[in-house]
């Protein structure tokens, strides 16, 4: 799998983003990103962390991430998580990813522009047969994001996430599943 990809696309404010892959030469700007990305990325607002969110932080591995660049700055990210080897062939066509956008970036078109690149790159692999987006169910811009680019909800996992709020009490949200198969 090559995680080569090069384009540019221009944002709703006008200015221009550049969409690729993360390399080495990024290494100072993608310290930064991870500095501003909050620690409570794709949790409900008010949702009181627990450790294990903080040190399970997938932004602190290396790995294949598609970025967006302006001016210079990574504004938004998308892991793209590798085939998982140990089921043999049987996900090798489908790829799950997670993005994240920086706050003063969101609404802004930098999502989009990432699925928009994330998807051009996996059809032009040959072998990506489908994308795969999990998340939490609270999270309806993301729901709406994903179904404007034609990802379908392929199932929802009722109340499995636990959340504390900040004033102690506890809730459960949804886990959904989506995907967009992607014709050969």
């Amino acid at each position: 799998m090559l995680f080569t990809y090069r384009d540019e696309h221009r944002l709703r404010d006008g200015r221009k983003a550049q969409v690729r892959f993360k390399t080495p030469a990024d290494r100072k700007a993608w310290r930064r990103f991870v500095t501003l990305v909050p620690d409570d990325s794709g949790h409900a607002p008010g949702t009181q962390l627990d450790v294990a969110d903080l040190s399970t932080d997938y932004h602190k591995f290396d790995g294949p991430y598609m970025i967006a660049v302006v001016d210079g700055e990574i504004v938004g990210a998308t892991f793209v998580v590798p085939p998982d080897l140990t089921m043999g062939y049987h996900k090798k066509h489908a790829i799950e990813f997670h993005m994240d956008v920086l706050p003063g970036w969101r609404r802004n078109g930098v999502g989009g522009t990432l699925l928009e690149s994330l998807v051009t790159w996996a059809k032009a692999q040959g072998d990506i047969r489908k994308l795969e987006a999990v998340f939490l169910g609270w999270n309806q811009p993301v729901v709406a994001m994903l179904t404007k680019a034609g990802f379908e909800e392929e199932g929802r996992s009722l109340r499995s996430w636990m959340v504390r709020t900040a004033d102690g009490a506890v809730d459960y949200d949804d886990v959904v599943f989506m995907g967009l198969w992607l014709e050969p």
